[in-house]
């Protein structure tokens, strides 16, 4: 693929990617520990672990 000319929008892929905080922020009024975004508090220590260091 050539850049010269592409769609600068989605950059010549025909797909624009984008990130809605809205859709993965749960509550936010709360921590991340206390669950402001799904799976990421206490119940998945996998995550939480990570969160604590």
């Amino acid at each position: 693929n050539n850049p010269a000319g592409a769609c600068p929008d989605c950059d010549g892929i025909g797909v624009q990617q984008f990130f809605d905080p809205a859709r993965v922020v749960r509550h936010p009024e709360l921590s991340l520990a206390a669950g402001a975004i799904r799976g990421w508090d206490r119940r998945n220590i996998y995550y939480f672990q990570m969160l604590e260091s």
